[in-house]
């Protein structure tokens, strides 16, 4: 893991990377920075893992950035077989070298993994920006007066002296409206934008021309039919097998550990395929919300795989105060317990694994996506063998056009009453995945959503700031790609493949576990805040109150309705952040 900061000069001369932008690098636990420059092209980048140089230069090509690959034994393999350094703690960014010097912008689409890079080809004078599929790492970037700068630290962007800091209208609309940016390729600042999971930007040094293509996208596989269901359950195995191993760091892992399939069966999937690594579990709980259970049975697992087990019980986080630090607004209600939670991690762990996100990977289809994929008989078949096992019908999808409907046209269905009217018209289109993928569109849309860019964006080190890296398993692209090509009857329905696949492996109290919303923690963070403040308004920053009626905020503050005061310190969120952030 590295931050890095790169400039591309689109006119004759020397590309100027200023001292600012390289301050920001300087993220908690960064090494020493290294620089490299060349006609047309100058980087820097700050190691944040030991032993990861975060450069690579090879001949005509150099590449900076943040770079795990998965599946590297394949690349080598389609690559001849030999690649010099692989094996080296080069490895990741020497494979893509590699991949690009073989196949040119196509290597983009055959890289698996987590990766934000620049790579500059001095042969054709081009450099190629590019992002992971599902946008695990960040990449953000601003044209200049005769050039660009990019890295996957916004502050670094935001730093360079040419870059204005004027605020993104339809970003904060989307802010307020729903707590994310529904538009993946924007920032909160109007001249940063963000690159889109699985695209590349290239430009044109020569030129000046730049341009934006696609090189992944949710797999749409050929269906996969066994004939016997124990392959669905070993295939499964093997397949997560490979996704752990890829992201378990043998000198220090933490698994966050609840008490529902996904992270347990993370956890007793590491402890099968690494047992000589150093791992260990974490669960956080609120003592008076109702998780009393999660922590029951997570100290269970714990204690079943043989895991050392920290178990952090606090009272709700009720400030909102983090959030005016960080480089983008988040939410920032349990920012600072979940920092201190990190705190706790990073004496013995460099890398966390995260359980996300096994609801929408094995979200079901619905009765019509079904019959694209396989006859009506072997999906009555499906149906009514399902229906016998298990006493009840499947997930076929009867309301999905009901519910899709308020979406259809690329608008939030409702926005909180206290957005004023002209700013509510700013919320931009969601980017999601449309609802036509032939096999899953349901799940292909939860893995795409822009949330995910939130979610990404608070596991990054420039905003927790503690010295770990955030890795998640089940967003592995041979995971997805096997799953979607399953029949979603019986595999995908209640995780049925997961209970199967685990059922030797886990607590038979975990396995038999249904789904457990956490209503209970959200009542208590809620009702928790409204005492400790009052649910007072404070003096809204003028800024804010542009995008702001602070009446009706005030009034949502004060509501019993859970999901009005959630959404109301969204605007609290974002004044802080204003006050912080010295935008204009």
């Amino acid at each position: 893991m590295s931050a890095f900061v790169a400039v591309v000069a689109t006119t004759a001369g020397e590309a100027s990377l200023p001292e600012s932008c390289v301050r920001q690098l300087a993220l908690p636990g960064a090494g020493a920075i290294r620089w490299y420059s060349v006609p047309g092209f100058s980087c820097a980048v700050a190691p944040l893992r030991t032993g990861d140089p975060g450069i690579f230069a090879d001949g005509s090509c150099v590449v900076a950035g943040d770079v795990r690959l998965d599946d590297r034994r394949s690349l080598i393999s389609a690559l001849g077989g030999s690649v010099a350094g692989a094996g080296t703690v080069s490895e990741h960014l020497v494979l893509v070298v590699a991949a690009y010097s073989a196949w040119g912008e196509a290597a983009f689409g055959r890289l698996r993994g987590d990766f934000s890079v620049v790579l500059w080809d001095a042969r054709t004078r081009t450099a190629h920006a590019v992002r992971d599929g599902l946008g695990v790492r960040p990449l953000y970037y601003s044209g200049l007066a005769g050039g660009m700068v990019a890295s996957n630290v916004i502050n670094a962007v935001r730093a360079h002296p040419a870059v204005p800091d004027t605020l993104h209208a339809p970003a904060v609309a989307s802010f307020l409206a729903c707590g994310f940016n529904l538009d993946s390729t924007t920032s909160m600042f109007a001249s940063i934008a963000r690159l889109a999971p699985g695209t590349h930007l290239t430009v044109d040094a020569d030129v000046g021309a730049t341009r934006i293509a696609r090189h992944w996208s949710i797999p749409d596989p050929a269906p996969i039919r066994f004939r016997r269901a124990d392959d669905y359950v070993e295939r499964y195995r093997d397949l997560l097998g490979q996704a752990v191993a890829d992201r378990v760091d043998p000198a220090g892992t933490m698994i966050l550990l609840s008490g529902g399939l996904d992270s347990t069966s993370i956890a007793a999937t590491a402890r099968r395929i690494a047992p000589d690594a150093r791992l260990h579990a974490l669960t956080m709980r609120e003592p008076r919300a109702e998780t009393a259970a999660d922590m029951a049975l997570a100290t269970e697992v714990a204690q079943w795989l043989g895991l050392p087990h920290i178990r952090v019980e606090e009272l709700s986080d009720t400030r909102l105060d983090a959030a005016a630090s960080l480089p983008e607004p988040l939410v920032g209600m349990g920012m600072a317990g979940f920092q201190g939670m990190l705190a706790k991690v990073a004496p013995v762990a460099s890398v966390v694994l995260g359980g996300e996100d096994g609801d929408a990977l094995f979200h079901p289809a619905g009765l019509a996506a079904m019959l694209r994929t396989d006859s009506v008989g072997r999906t009555a078949l499906r149906i009514l063998a399902y229906m016998i096992r298990h006493g009840r019908r499947p997930y076929m999808g009867f309301w999905l056009a009901r519910r899709l409907r308020g979406s259809q046209g690329g608008r939030l269905p409702q926005s909180p009453p206290w957005i004023r009217p002209a700013v509510r018209a700013l919320v931009p289109a969601d980017t999601a995945t449309v609802t036509s993928h032939r096999a899953r569109p349901e799940a292909a849309r939860s893995l795409t959503s822009p949330l995910w860019q939130a979610v990404h964006a608070g596991a990054d080190r420039s905003y927790h700031g503690a010295t770990v890296e955030f890795r998640w398993p089940l967003l592995d692209q041979r995971l997805i790609e096997f799953v979607f090509a399953i029949p979603s009857i019986p595999w995908c329905q209640q995780k049925y493949l997961v209970r199967r696949a685990f059922a030797a492996d886990l607590p038979p109290a975990v396995v038999a576990r249904p789904k457990t919303p956490a209503r209970g923690y959200l009542a208590t963070v809620v009702r928790g805040w409204q005492e400790l403040t009052g649910a007072s308004l404070p003096q809204l920053d003028s800024r804010t109150l542009e995008y702001v009626d602070p009446v009706g905020l005030g009034a949502a503050l004060r509501s019993p309705d859970l999901d009005a005061v959630i959404a109301g310190w969204r605007a609290l969120a974002l004044d802080q952040w204003v006050r912080r952030a010295e935008c204009p």
